[in-house]
């Protein structure tokens, strides 16, 4: 639902068999800099999120070799929009394979979204089986957006992932 609730005129844009680069994600993030919004998040699948951890970065590690580790992981991306949190999202679009078009990401202003409950959270009892007691938590709830134009994305890239 976030990928609709952007506004498809200036914001968001669908564009089939391109691949994302740094320079394309920063052509659409840079959208959302006419309107007074302070992008902070960004949300993608997981082919979106390899491809971002691949940008170029200047960030040196230093391990132990006993550490036996190796890390191509980027939580945080810096561009001329400021400083943008990286979020997996199993509920964007992704492509079905590495060089097919389909993948998606929301980049987005969390000051103008938030959460809206349809029904808060009640907690049930439900039948006993032995000695366990067992319990459901049901509610409902969902996401509102202020303003259509507090963040940019786009559909049907393709990822680029080496």
């Amino acid at each position: 639902g976030l990928l609709n609730t952007l506004d498809s005129t200036t914001v968001f844009t669908t564009s089939s068999g391109t691949t994302m680069t740094e320079f394309v994600f920063n052509n659409i993030i840079t959208l959302a800099y006419s309107n007074p919004v302070n992008i902070r998040e960004c949300y993608t699948g997981m082919f979106g999120k390899r491809t971002i951890n691949q940008y170029t970065t200047s960030v040196t590690r230093y391990l132990p070799a006993t550490d036996r580790k190796a890390f191509d992981i980027i939580d945080v991306y810096e561009s001329e929009m400021g400083v943008i949190a990286l979020f997996k999202s199993r509920y964007q679009l992704t492509s079905a394979t590495l060089t097919s078009s389909g993948t998606s990401f929301c980049a987005i202003d969390p000051d103008y979204w938030q959460v809206g409950w349809l029904r808060p959270l009640n907690t049930f009892t439900l039948g006993l089986d032995g000695d366990r007691e067992r319990r459901m938590i049901v509610g409902e709830c969902t996401l509102i957006a202020r303003s259509t134009k507090a963040g940019a994305g786009a559909a049907g890239l393709v990822p680029y992932v080496r």
